[in-house]
């Protein structure tokens, strides 16, 4: 998708007077501490019938519904959220202490998708958007739409008081098949060929990103952590099948952007999946401008079947969270995402030494991200050695030690393997 058409981007950060940008625009709401407007442009779908407590806005159709909430403490009203109903995405940022907003980035695609021998069907064509808003409720969105005659979806939004460094949306999404849906089989089975949700984001090189990590609990509860680099290869799938996830997925956007250095870290909790089995599994498109989006992280259903029957219902509720600052921190050299360099990091990477691995996968021992383990990874922990806070756990033992003087003596070693790609 062409980043090229969302001029709300550019919009000034402070609303202060919270009057409309261009004339079809027009103030929803404003109750002295959250202003609403509905807007035409910034998008390429067509303009979609909106309404504000069952009335028409302005007696036709708009595009998307903008969010200005007060900063505590300040008059200032930046734009934290822009719901887009004309194509079920949405986008949140952050507020700063000084009253400012942080830049748009990352959004969400608050529908479901799937893939058919005709090709991936990504977003459906909506049909009516409905918004409420009074001072106790806040905010809250439907938007509904089909895909023709295959199937129906309808999402939801809520957007309860951020808190000054973080801005949580909540978002269901559900699907109901109007007829049998054949999904394409072969390569795409359990890998990309039915999305619950979509994650879409930039990432063009090592200083120009809108998210430049993938994060995530896996189904075993463990952190799981790949890094995108200049050399990440594109036109291909981030990895080779999509690895069941548990609670959460982030997509981090770390420091060294140039690229609106501000904009958000997204975090995508999953709060109820109503049983599904769900994979994360992404995509780098070949394009490298930064006004497209060219990283694609989503949420497989795993258990997808080849044909999904008349009237299946799937659902799932998220909260998209973001924020400038992941709760978790992200330490270079800490590979297993505790907060801490210590033993554990270093083993990981003992434990792979000489593999050819996922390039930058942490969990590999790759922080280096050229898809092998060794001394780059090696001198990576051993130079970040103790950084961070480690957690209340015993010390290690002598034998622990042993390890870390066998490390460095590793890193005065040759190594016998020249770099390659995923073994």
């Amino acid at each position: 998708m062409s980043r090229r058409m969302t001029a709300w981007k550019l919009l000034p950060i402070c609303f202060m007077a919270v009057m409309p940008a261009v004339a079809s625009d027009q103030v929803i709401f404003d109750d002295g501490t959250l202003a609403l407007r509905a807007a035409d442009g910034g998008v390429l779908e067509p303009a979609v019938p909106i309404f504000f407590n069952n009335s028409l806005i302005g007696g036709h159709n708009h595009k998307i519904v903008e969010a200005f909430d007060q900063v505590p403490g300040t008059g200032s009203f930046p734009l934290v959220f822009v719901d887009l109903h004309t194509n079920t995405f949405l986008r949140n940022t952050y507020q700063k202490p000084d009253g400012s907003g942080a830049a748009l980035g990352t959004s969400v695609v608050g529908s479901a998708s799937f893939r058919t021998t005709s090709g991936l069907q990504f977003i459906p064509t909506v049909t009516r958007g409905d918004v409420t808003a009074t001072s106790a409720l806040r905010y809250a969105s439907q938007i509904v739409g089909d895909f023709g005659t295959q199937a129906s979806l309808t999402t939801t939004r809520s957007f309860p008081d951020p808190i000054v460094g973080k801005t949580t949306v909540g978002l269901t999404v559900d699907f109901t098949s109007d007829q049998n849906i054949n999904l394409v089989t072969g390569f795409f089975t359990g890998n990309d060929r039915f999305r619950m949700m979509t994650v879409s984001s930039m990432f063009s090189t090592s200083s120009v990103y809108d998210a430049d990590m993938i994060r995530y609990e896996d189904v075993n509860g463990d952190i799981q952590t790949l890094q995108l680099t200049s050399a990440t290869a594109r036109n291909s799938h981030l990895f080779s099948a999509a690895d069941e996830v548990g609670g959460w997925i982030e997509l981090i956007k770390s420091p060294g952007s140039t690229w609106f250095a501000d904009s958000p870290t997204i975090r995508i909790d999953l709060t109820n999946t109503n049983g599904m089995r769900l994979g994360v599994q992404g995509f780098l498109a070949g394009t490298t401008s930064p006004n497209d989006d060219s990283l694609s992280v989503w949420l497989e259903w795993l258990d997808a079947p080849d044909t999904i029957a008349t009237g299946t219902n799937l659902g799932i509720e998220v909260d998209v969270v973001a924020t400038g600052d992941p709760d978790r921190p992200v330490i270079i050299g800490d590979l297993n995402a505790d907060g801490f360099v210590g033993i554990d990091d270093l083993n990981t990477v003992l434990s792979h030494w000489n593999q050819f691995v996922l390039p930058g996968f942490y969990s590999a021992g790759d922080p280096s991200a050229d898809g092998f383990v060794g001394i780059e990874d090696l001198n990576t922990v051993l130079g970040n050695w103790n950084a961070g806070a480690p957690s209340l756990v015993v010390v290690p033992e002598p034998t622990a030690g042993l390890v870390v003087g066998l490390g460095c003596v590793a890193v005065l070693r040759h190594r016998v393997h020249r770099r390659g790609g995923v073994g």
